[in-house]
């Protein structure tokens, strides 16, 4: 007798931060024609994260509560192996929140490999890393600071949304993966963005404006190496939209 082959989970709900990576992924899921997920734009940064997470949780009703949910968006490389434009699929993350050092949170490894195999089906990108993420509460600019993290907590990657995220949804019993583009390299310094973001996780665009002006070379370097990412996450999300 045939068995019937394993039920792939569907994935209800994309998160990403909110401002242009939260629509290039919008753009990239309208363009599939998808209505069946929701892409939901988040705060920047772990306090604003957080009671958003809360609230957001909290208010979803049991008929729409999520099952599947994504984190997608940029990151920046820990590792030479991981360069700018790279597709990374997480396998756990990490994080440095504040006075906290915790432990790994996994991603949900069935939704993981369902990921990664729709992606290869409909052939959007040749290869996709399986990385360890690390979320900082801070933005990492320095490409000291990011060598030094991947030598003391062996991370691939950096975000300031990935730990916080899986641990809300690992503690509601909720099915989480997090699929991201590298937008910058490990031995690439950055604008120090921190003065940019403000406590409820907005992005202020004089405050951003400002360090662009006093960091010229490392300003456009981010603003190219960031145009080539969102392009790939616009479309990585159309192909994980696409009906297969």
């Amino acid at each position: 007798m045939a068995t019937s082959p394993p039920i792939q989970p569907q994935i209800d709900t994309i998160l990403v931060p909110q401002g242009i990576e939260f629509r290039k992924v919008s753009r990239g899921l309208w363009a599939t024609g998808q209505t069946q997920c929701r892409v939901v734009s988040i705060p920047l940064g772990s306090q604003g994260l957080t009671r958003f997470l809360d609230q957001w949780l909290g208010a979803q009703e049991q008929k729409n509560y999520p099952q599947n949910v994504v984190l997608m968006g940029l990151c920046g490389s820990l590792s030479p192996e991981i360069q700018g434009g790279n597709v990374v699929i997480y396998q756990g993350c990490t994080g440095r929140i504040g006075h906290r050092s915790d432990f790994v949170q996994r991603c949900n490894p069935e939704l993981t490999d369902c990921i990664e195999q729709k992606l290869h089906a409909v052939a959007v990108v040749k290869t996709i890393q399986r990385v360890q993420g690390f979320t900082s509460d801070r933005v990492i600019s320095s490409a000291q600071e990011k060598q030094q993290i991947h030598q003391i907590y062996q991370a691939d990657v950096v975000d300031m949304e990935g730990f916080i995220v899986l641990e809300h949804l690992n503690s509601q019993g909720i099915s989480g993966a997090i699929l991201r583009v590298v937008s910058d390299g490990c031995h690439q310094d950055l604008p120090d963005l921190n003065s940019a973001i403000d406590d409820d996780g907005n992005l202020q665009i004089l405050p951003l404006l400002t360090v662009f002006l006093q960091q010229p070379a490392a300003a456009a370097q981010l603003i190219q190496g960031s145009i080539k990412a969102l392009r790939v996450l616009q479309e990585i999300t159309t192909g994980l939209g696409t009906q297969t």
